[in-house]
């Protein structure tokens, strides 16, 4: 599937082939990713994994969790972009995680946040603070009526 190697600040990364662009892609590995992997070694972390491997295990656990509706390897993926985003990952930090040539394909992901548009839509307030100061992006950024 890849290969881990070390950062040069010790941290570790996978490379990947993208399938549909054939580019390599350099993905950093959690640290908590690391503990599940086990002890470092060399080479390929996978040995054999071939990606049709993944659908039969993961439809095991679908049906073990009662869940009926058809998700595929690619609706993960699709999900970790979503996560990304809404967890304040850069837009164009996601797209180069998941090797997209165009910023626009990864837009869809930033589109579909909901809980980012809800998030956001409070940041700006006409309200006065507990300290009697109003936002200050408004107070720069408000245009006067004369």
């Amino acid at each position: 599937m890849g290969e881990h190697t070390a950062y040069g600040n010790g941290g570790m990364y996978v490379t990947l082939r993208m399938q549909k662009t054939k580019d390599l892609v350099n993905n950093p590995i959690s640290d908590e990713a690391m503990e599940l992997i086990g002890p470092r070694g060399t080479g390929k972390v996978f040995i054999g994994f071939e990606d049709y491997m993944t659908q039969a295990p993961m439809r095991r656990w679908l049906k073990a969790a009662g869940i009926t509706k058809h998700i595929s390897f690619h609706c993960t993926r699709h999900t970790f972009g979503i996560l990304q985003v809404e967890a304040g990952t850069a837009v164009y930090t996601v797209q180069h995680m998941l090797g997209h040539k165009n910023v626009e394909t990864t837009q869809i992901y930033a589109d579909m946040s909901d809980e980012q548009k809800r998030e956001s839509i409070n940041r700006i307030t006409l309200k006065i603070s507990k300290r009697g100061e109003t936002n200050s992006y408004i107070q720069t950024h408000t245009i006067s009526p004369n």
